[in-house]
């Protein structure tokens, strides 16, 4: 068990982990790329650790306060992870596919996330409405 954790951590990190930086520093702005670093890192780990292998992780958003939710695709769940606290929740369980997460703007609630499912036909065209209570991070774009 412990081998395979490992290697899909190694997998993660080589693979996703500079998609997880860019996503969330496009979020939170380039002068905090060292927390932002810091971040993916301990949700990679404890992410994995808690998710279980072949969770196939697949969707990241973060809130005002910092912490990041992530798609278990393959296990239909979402997860809170707060790096502050190194606690993680568990939001929503029950729909297999889980993917594409955006906090909402405009018509759409800010304090909840929005999701689609993938590889699920009973699932196909439909957006999911998680209320979280806060909103997402502040978008940054250009040198603000």
């Amino acid at each position: 068990m412990t081998q395979n954790v490992d290697r899909l951590v190694d997998h993660l990190f080589c693979h996703k982990a500079g998609e997880m930086i860019a996503i969330l520093t496009r979020h939170v702005g380039a002068r905090h790329l060292s927390l932002v670093e810091d971040v993916v890192q301990e949700a990679l780990v404890n992410i994995v650790l808690r998710t279980g292998e072949g969770s196939a992780n697949d969707g990241l958003v973060m809130d005002e306060k910092g912490r990041v939710y992530i798609a278990s695709n393959k296990a239909g769940k979402i997860w809170r992870y707060d790096p502050k606290t190194k606690e993680t929740v568990l939001i929503m369980q029950g729909v297999v596919g889980i993917a594409s997460m955006a906090f909402g703007a405009g018509a759409w609630d800010a304090t909840s996330i929005y999701a689609t499912s993938t590889f699920n036909p009973d699932h196909a065209k439909r957006v999911w409405r998680i209320p979280v209570g806060v909103k997402g991070a502040k978008i940054y774009y250009g040198n603000e």
